[in-house]
């Protein structure tokens, strides 16, 4: 028998939830009374979950790609759901494992995505997601030293080194030699600028692409010879801290005689004719203008040559039994100009293949020099 409701204070507990919830429960504290004045003071309902957020799909790449963008291996794609939010129902259905791939070849850009599906136990859901574009090389590069060719003997405390280099698909990114600063690369070919010590050096050239991989070249060995010691023998008088200026007549014809240390790195190795023409390398004379103010003792040029000057006019030294000759001719033309009463240095050089030379005397101050003044 139901007598009608009399009084009703219920309504106003009434409530709507439109924020995310883990469990609220909602308490109605109002009076209900019916016309027999039976009562009912008290009613809930929950807890009330709410879940609002969708879940995502997220795709990660493995390894991750270089600074450039580039792997140099293969590369696996994992699709995971997460559920997000402040309320989190959790995952209820999840196929994107499906969708993940391992890429094992080269690709330049390749893009992954996910159709699964991914919904979470309030309903909601994701079902799009992407990874890329993930490039891949998994060729080395390719690298090679053209020049100079290896054997060479030079005298240079430095050299160009000249190569090629490629690379496909992601490019050379740099090359190097001898583990130097970069190469100047460009259009497949590079050079580099290359320090030698004295003696045996070997050089090889690296080449990284894009991607991170690299090569190395087949090596070369380029030796440098570097001066040691120089002595002049009369009637060329030498000078050391203190400097003998010679004199002689202008007009005459003077030996100059030398002989020679050089160094390969190690032990001192004489500079005779044989280790000249191995290596390809050839004595000559500078003649230079020098001060001839200062403290100096005077020495008269001994004895002339008996006649002409050195190999037909050139400035070359010529190979006598164990030392080396070079007759100065201080007149007749084609000989070096000369004027009376003017200091000269009579500097010795040694020049290799390519025509690059270095000074073997050295002075004043230290080393080994010879002055010339010619008289009349």
């Amino acid at each position: 028998v139901q007598s009608g409701i009399a009084t009703d204070t219920v309504a106003a507990d009434n409530q709507t939830l439109v924020s995310e919830t883990a469990g609220t429960t909602v308490t109605s504290d109002g009076l209900c009374v019916d016309n027999a004045g039976n009562a009912d003071t008290s009613a809930s309902v929950g807890p009330v979950k709410i879940d609002k957020t969708a879940p995502v799909i997220t795709g990660v790449a493995t390894p991750a790609a270089n600074a450039n963008g580039w792997n140099k291996t293969s590369v696996s794609v994992t699709f995971t759901c997460a559920d997000t939010g402040a309320v989190q129902s959790t995952i209820d259905i999840d196929t994107v494992a499906g969708d993940n791939q391992n890429l094992t070849g080269q690709t330049t850009g390749t893009t992954v995505t996910s159709d699964g599906q991914c919904v979470d136990k309030a309903g909601n859901s994701d079902t799009f997601a992407s990874v890329g574009p993930i490039k891949i090389d998994l060729t080395d590069p390719s690298v090679a030293i053209v020049s100079p060719a290896t054997g060479l003997v030079t005298v240079a405390e430095s050299i160009a080194v000249y190569g090629t280099a490629s690379d496909d698909p992601s490019g050379i990114d740099n090359v190097k030699v001898n583990g130097g600063p970069d190469a100047i690369y460009s259009s497949g070919a590079w050079s580099s600028m290359v320090s030698l010590a004295c003696g045996s050096n070997t050089i090889t050239a690296v080449a990284t692409d894009v991607a991170g991989r690299t090569t190395t070249s087949g090596s070369i060995t380029v030796t440098r010879v570097c001066a040691s010691s120089l002595t002049y023998y009369q009637p060329i008088d030498q000078s050391t801290t203190t400097p003998v200026v010679n004199t002689g007549k202008m007009g005459r014809v003077i030996p100059v005689k030398v002989t020679g240390t050089l160094t390969l790195g190690g032990s001192p190795v004489a500079m005779t004719e044989a280790f000249l023409n191995a290596n390809g390398l050839t004595l000559h004379i500078d003649v230079n203008f020098a001060s001839c103010n200062g403290t100096f003792s005077a020495d008269a040029v001994e004895t002339y040559a008996d006649a002409g000057s050195s190999n037909g006019n050139t400035s070359q030294f010529r190979w006598s039994t164990s030392q080396w000759i070079y007759n100065l001719d201080t007149g007749r033309p084609p000989a070096v100009t000369m004027t009376v009463n003017q200091c000269y240095r009579l500097d010795v050089m040694l020049r290799d293949s390519s025509g690059v030379q270095i000074l073997l005397s050295s002075g004043p101050g230290g080393g080994t020099y010879a002055l010339f003044k010619p008289t009349k």
